[in-house]
């Protein structure tokens, strides 16, 4: 019980000191994800907050390898989602059919969804893809239909995560640890 108070105290203050907020309805800095993400310093020493609200998010969101300690913050894995719906199909590798992508070490995410609708008639699809090292993923939903998390390289750690997928739920190369996390099987 200690523990999920404190995971609540530090988002509440991460959410309070965000260096940049991002909401649907252009009430914070930016609309857009990929746009605040441009903003961030590269390799920076400092840790980079961006916030984004409640909504849903159409966009494919690649976070570069020069872009380090940065924090995506959000309000729920229910409320806050990140989709697209890229494939393989679209002449495009697997490896580059992410919603997101990220490669910039020392990367976390906390409290939102990444989500591709493809479908299974598209072909392989990586919903979320992670390359950084000391990347953290907490109380974060992914869902796709085959391949749904790559874990491509270096450390990571998942807790807490909802992973819904239909094939091949996890692929990948990472030394990634999954503490408290549910894999399900998604019909269809």
């Amino acid at each position: 019980m200690r523990i999920e108070f404190l995971m609540f105290l530090i988002n509440q203050t991460l959410k309070k000191i965000a260096d940049v907020l991002v909401a649907k309805d252009r009430t914070g800095n930016y609309n857009i994800v990929n746009v605040a993400i441009a903003v961030t310093l590269q390799q920076s020493q400092k840790r980079f907050v961006i916030y984004i609200k409640t909504s849903i998010y159409v966009e494919i969101v690649v976070i570069g390898n020069m872009k380090s300690n940065l924090t995506l913050i959000a309000d729920g894995q229910d409320s806050t989602i990140i989709t697209c719906n890229l494939s393989s199909s679209n002449s495009k590798r697997t490896f580059n059919t992410a919603t997101l992508a990220s490669n910039g070490d020392g990367f976390i995410r906390v409290d939102m969804c990444f989500r591709n609708t493809t479908g299974p008639a598209k072909g392989l699809v990586v919903t979320l893809r992670v390359s950084g090292d000391m990347s953290i993923i907490y109380r974060c939903c992914v869902e796709g239909y085959q391949d749904a998390l790559y874990p491509h390289k270096n450390r990571q750690c998942y807790r807490e995560c909802f992973l819904m997928d239909n094939v091949d739920f996890i692929c990948g190369n990472a030394a990634a640890v999954f503490q408290f996390c549910q894999i399900v099987h998604m019909d269809g």
